[in-house]
């Protein structure tokens, strides 16, 4: 095989070898072209011709190298601009992402906030029914004390009847036996002053239990107010609950829409981006196939020319075996063209 001077991927290494050795090859291609001028006269027309068209597929050959390096070339810009375009809308897609997951954790806060509102509500709430449930209890204590008052009393207001229906009777004894027992005045006065304590113990009685029905009537009235104040409460509640929701949901519908539009756009970027790289590839590859066509055209033109090169030589062989040293300008200028059409079959190559 043939040592070439670099390697398939080496690019600058192709275009220094290119820059230090087409200078050369077309020096000699000018001292080629005038030696074949000057010897035109005695060569073959078939050598002539051999000598050109070997001249012409070195040409060929080096213009092929040549556009591989500008086709590598754009190739690579082409792929350095991919990778920008890719960056650039990866960039795109985690700053989206990103406002996306910030927008969920919005509305992960408000629904945890209207859960912590709603909590708060059902604790007063709560708190509230316990309070109402204690004064109940309360007031049912008082109306049974207040029955077991009443209760004493209408014993008491029996045993006061029947004490003054005691008295009248010790009364009318007591005027029949005035003018008999005088002895019986004592019992009259004691009699009385039983009665006497007995009212006063009435009255106290009654002073209790009306002292009893104005605290029934106080509790009766904050166990109002504490109705009142939970229906407000439960109102109010209810009001900031149907507030936070309605925001919630508007917040949320806000957000869903920002988000759809946010994935619409990205998926928008996404499918541009996909058409804009197959466009790129289809073009790339059309490039390509027209490269491949070309290269494969000139290989078959150079392979046409090696055939007639070699043709050519084995005629010049024979023709100096017969004619001795006539021909040796025609050999060396064969040579020389051989030589440079195996360095334009490497450039070709390569």
């Amino acid at each position: 095989m043939m040592n070439l001077p670099c390697t398939f991927d080496d690019v600058p290494c192709w275009e220094s070898w290119l820059r230090a050795e087409i200078p050369p090859l077309l020096e000699a291609g000018k001292e080629w072209a005038t030696h074949g001028l000057e010897v035109a006269e005695t060569w073959d027309p078939r050598i002539v011709a051999s000598c050109s068209v070997a001249v012409i597929s070195a040409g060929f050959a080096l213009l092929v190298v040549y556009f591989n390096m500008v086709l590598k070339r754009q190739h690579q810009r082409q792929r350095a601009l991919w990778k920008k375009d890719n960056m650039r809308i990866l960039d795109k897609v985690t700053a989206l992402t990103m406002q996306l997951e910030e927008r969920q954790q919005e509305v992960d806060f408000m629904k945890r906030r209207a859960r912590e509102q709603k909590q708060s509500a059902a604790q007063s709430n709560d708190k509230d029914n316990v309070l109402m449930e204690e004064t109940t209890q309360k007031l049912l204590d008082r109306e049974e004390e207040c029955r077991r008052l009443q209760a004493t009393v209408d014993a008491l207001q029996v045993k006061q009847k029947a004490g003054a229906t005691s008295v009248q009777q010790l009364s009318q004894q007591l005027n029949f036996f005035k003018e008999q027992h005088n002895d019986h005045f004592c019992q009259l006065l004691e009699q009385k002053l039983e009665t006497s304590q007995l009212r006063t113990t009435l009255s106290q009685q009654e002073g209790k239990n009306k002292e009893l029905l104005k605290a029934n009537d106080q509790l009766a009235s904050q166990i109002e107010e504490l109705q009142e104040t939970i229906k407000t409460n439960t109102q109010k509640a209810e009001t900031i609950i149907g507030k936070v929701s309605a925001e919630r949901d508007e917040r949320f519908s806000l957000l869903q829409e920002e988000n759809d539009v946010i994935k619409t756009t990205v998926m928008n970027m996404l499918q541009q981006a996909q058409t804009k790289f197959q466009d790129d590839k289809a073009l790339l590859k059309w490039k390509l196939q027209k490269q491949e066509a070309e290269t494969q055209q000139l290989r078959a033109e150079l392979r046409k020319a090696n055939a007639v090169l070699e043709q050519l030589e084995k005629q010049q062989k024979r023709k100096s075996n017969k004619g001795g040293k006539e021909n040796t300008g025609n050999v060396g200028s064969l040579k020389g063209l051989r030589n440079i059409s195996f360095q334009a079959k490497a450039a070709c190559v390569a």
